[in-house]
């Protein structure tokens, strides 16, 4: 598992395509690409971010903050919520994808 820790300003962040398995902490605007493989992704922090999650069946695990997320999958994602009210916003057409929300 890695660790990436954003610093000031919109950072980018694009993944290779193996399976990935990152904790993210970045609340200012990170953008991320994912790879061809199943990326797993958890946001430790607030998650204002936007996600073109790429192939693969990948996993997003919200923090327990009010995150904001612009969400790019063709091909199927599973979005765990956090305690508090998330905001998802879908860019493009959907497919089996699961949503499961917090107790926000």
């Amino acid at each position: 598992a890695t660790t990436v820790i954003g610093g000031v300003g919109a950072d980018m962040l694009t993944l290779q395509g193996a399976v990935n398995t990152l904790t993210v902490s970045d609340s200012d605007g990170l953008s991320i690409t994912g790879g061809a493989g199943i990326d797993t992704i958890t946001f430790s922090t607030l998650a204002i971010a936007t996600v073109d999650s790429g192939t693969g069946a990948d996993k997003l695990t919200l923090g327990n903050f009010a995150n904001i997320l612009t969400l790019s999958d063709s091909d199927g994602i599973s979005v765990t919520g956090g305690t508090n009210i998330d905001t998802i916003i879908f860019s493009t057409v959907v497919t089996a994808t699961t949503i499961i929300g917090g107790t926000g």
